[in-house]
């Protein structure tokens, strides 16, 4: 058992020396009445295999050892990127999507124009550049998922709960997915390990002393 020194506590009234700090903080706002609708995004590089079948591997996932995990998460931007420049009927300049790298993707205030419930999409493997070797193209699946994932910016308290069995996730991925843009997007000055991780290229770039 130890004696921990604390300070001396202060006479009433007397607020002690003021002291200046630089923080990274920043005031989020969300605008009221703003409905967020999520989707399943799967993103295969096909290869054409010796027995002239298509094979495919996923690159949305860690699925067996086929690309390391971060080249996988550019790969996505790559495709990701590509696939909003080409089909601008489907993806309207105006909309606002917030993509997770992975298989989780949300369109704010209106929906992705899908022409179905579940749409494929075609990309050119040259856009990978040589990363994937001999592929032949890159399919693209997007599917809305349930109604009941589907959340409002007016439900933003009930992810706020002491107990964290009654937050709620859906409206927790949206944040975090809203807040973490830029630097999954952003490639050439972010690296992003995991969720909530992020490394810089150049501090200065972002004004960091």
């Amino acid at each position: 058992m130890k004696t921990a020194a604390v300070p001396e506590k202060r006479p009433p009234g007397n607020r002690g020396r003021k002291a200046e700090f630089l923080t990274n903080i920043t005031k989020l706002s969300l605008k009221p009445n703003v409905d967020f609708f999520k989707y399943d995004i799967r993103m295969y590089v096909v290869y054409k295999g010796e027995d002239s079948r298509e094979h495919l591997k996923e690159i949305t996932k860690q699925k067996k050892d086929y690309f390391p995990e971060q080249q996988r998460k550019s790969l996505t931007v790559l495709v990701y990127k590509h696939l909003i420049e080409s089909y601008p009927d489907v993806f309207p300049k105006n909309l606002t999507l917030f993509y997770d790298r992975g298989s989780m993707l949300f369109s704010a205030y209106e929906q992705i124009k899908l022409a179905t419930e579940k749409e494929e999409f075609i990309i050119p493997a040259s856009i990978l550049s040589n990363a994937c070797g001999n592929a032949e193209k890159v399919s693209v699946v997007i599917k809305k998922v349930s109604e009941k994932f589907q959340v409002s910016s007016n439900d933003v308290m009930k992810a706020v709960d002491v107990r964290d069995i009654e937050r709620d996730k859906n409206m927790l991925e949206v944040l975090n997915l809203a807040v973490s843009q830029e630097g999954y997007l952003e490639t050439t000055k972010f690296l992003v390990s995991g969720p909530n991780v992020a490394y810089l290229f150049d501090h200065g770039a972002c004004h960091f002393r």
